[in-house]
């Protein structure tokens, strides 16, 4: 089993970004951004041999993103509607990944045995994402699924955040129902 961290604001951010082991040395490079179709996200070891990437193949209120692991394409990841909690399904590789939204807690899973887990915790005065993984070997694809995740998450908090803070104007509004009455 191993134990990975990451700056909260740095996994699905567009920057540059180190995923460290618990012993706080850097262990994979984080690249890339989001947003746009074709736009790719990468995973790298420190002699910057691309380990997996994520590319976004589709722009649209549920996008698709294809993971390759080793430049050989391993499935698609894709939302899955659910009305309590973010589901997303990984074809190919049948994972499961499961997100508790407001609480940035994540699981992937394969028919029920854990693939990764990860939750906030405080370390050094930041917030970090620990991301617990039993088999080293689908750390690179689980760390590109996590970023997907949370790169939808804060997508869809500035979305209710745009829509709570953006004042209704009333004043004319009450114009127009007046000028209806007349």
């Amino acid at each position: 089993m191993t134990t990975y961290y990451i700056e909260e604001n740095l996994l699905s951010a567009r920057v540059r970004a180190f995923v460290k082991d618990e012993e706080d040395h850097p262990v994979f490079l984080l690249v890339g951004s989001w947003g746009v179709k074709g736009d790719c996200l990468s995973i790298n070891n420190l002699d910057d041999k691309r380990l997996a990437k994520v590319v976004q193949t589709s722009y649209s209120p549920n996008p698709k993103f294809d993971l390759y692991d080793d430049e050989k394409k391993v499935g698609s990841l894709r939302r899955v509607f659910s009305l309590k909690r973010g589901r997303y399904w990984v074809s190919k590789l049948k994972w499961l990944a499961t997100g508790e939204n407001r609480y940035k807690h994540y699981k992937i899973s394969y028919f029920g045995s854990d693939i990764c887990t990860a939750g906030l915790i405080r370390k050094n005065n930041k917030t970090y994402f620990k991301i617990v993984i039993p088999d080293e070997e689908n750390a690179p694809i689980a760390i590109c699924v996590l970023a997907i995740l949370d790169y939808w998450v804060r997508k869809h908090v500035k979305l209710e955040e745009l829509s709570i803070n953006t004042p209704v104007l009333l004043q004319p509004l009450m114009n127009k129902c007046e000028d209806l009455k007349d």
